[in-house]
């Protein structure tokens, strides 16, 4: 295996792809259809990369999906450098969960919520 990039379902991509790249720091890869609401998106930071689907297109692709609410009942666990300074640039824009800490397991970590209820914990080696 080389990479894993999570396909998220969203209700509006358009909306989530602005939400990662003015918020996060993301950058959109590629989207389609083009236009103003794409059906799906693949964002990246760094060495991270996720995607977006719509509710449409990923459950007719899916059916399995099509009860399925929006949001996670798993995090999205992402190592990086400069955890600090993310935090800080961060915390005034989006819903922090938990703020930065130090963990048993010896990481350094802070959490987020992003606006479609996605959990993503922020994650760097001390």
């Amino acid at each position: 295996m080389d990479s894993m990039s999570p396909n998220l379902m969203v209700d509006s991509v358009r909306r989530s792809v602005e939400f990662y790249k003015s918020t996060l720091g993301f950058v959109c890869l590629k989207s389609t259809p083009d236009g103003t609401e794409p059906d799906w998106a693949l964002m990246q930071k760094g060495d991270v990369t996720l995607m977006f689907q719509s509710r449409k297109g990923i459950t007719s692709e899916y059916r399995e999906l099509s009860g399925s609410r929006i949001g996670a009942s798993a995090t999205l666990y992402v190592m990086m450098r400069g955890l600090d300074e993310y935090y800080t640039a961060l915390k005034d824009k989006v819903q922090i969960l938990s703020h930065p800490h130090v963990t048993a397991y010896g990481n350094k970590e802070f959490a987020l919520s992003d606006l479609n209820g996605y959990i993503i914990v922020f994650a760097e080696r001390m």
